[in-house]
């Protein structure tokens, strides 16, 4: 996927799905995900890494990696009943976390792909919790299927499926085709 604020590509994102019977998984999802950004008149890029282990659409561990500025911070999450537990390396300093698994919503690997592919007709708007590796916390996202629609980018029309995501950083839509 190509990420773009306002119109100027910032990044992309690339996911991959394989079976896998690890952990007890049925299968993993490997992620790499691109920003190259500016923040107050400097560059920043931040690549984040991570391989998720997936049983009846649940993480059962993930395994995160952030780079940027010359910083890596590793997190390492295991889901049990009640808790994610979480082994933290940031940059060389090892901390441990546990953090309760909300009631109100489940925890996804990716927000999107969790309404694209649960059978949500558009106008659906459901709640997930996502884990940030950088801030080693979860963040609740609002997920609207919004559906088709037509999309004009760069004098081209695309007949696109539209996903709309409410974060408390920021709202996003991603078109699909």
């Amino acid at each position: 996927l190509g990420l773009y604020m306002t119109g100027v590509k910032i990044g992309y994102a690339s996911s991959t799905e394989t079976s896998d019977r690890s952990y007890g998984a049925e299968k993993r999802i490997n992620s790499y995900n691109l920003l190259n950004l500016g923040l107050l008149g400097q560059d920043m890029k931040i690549v984040i890494v991570s391989t998720t282990w997936v049983a009846k659409s649940k993480p059962l561990r993930m395994e995160m990696k952030v780079e940027s500025a010359g910083r890596i911070q590793q997190v390492v999450a295991r889901f049990t009943a009640k808790n994610i537990d979480l082994e933290i390396d940031n940059t060389g300093s090892r901390s441990k976390k546990s953090l309760k698994l909300p009631s109100d919503a489940p925890v996804v690997d990716d927000a999107i792909t969790a309404i694209l592919t649960d059978g949500s007709e558009p106008g659906t708007i459901k709640s997930f919790y996502v884990l940030d590796p950088m801030t080693v916390s979860l963040v609740k996202n609002e997920v609207k299927l919004v559906g088709s629609r037509k999309l004009e980018w760069k004098g081209k029309t695309f007949d696109v499926t539209a996903v709309e995501v409410s974060e408390p950083r920021a709202t996003t839509t991603a078109f699909f085709s």
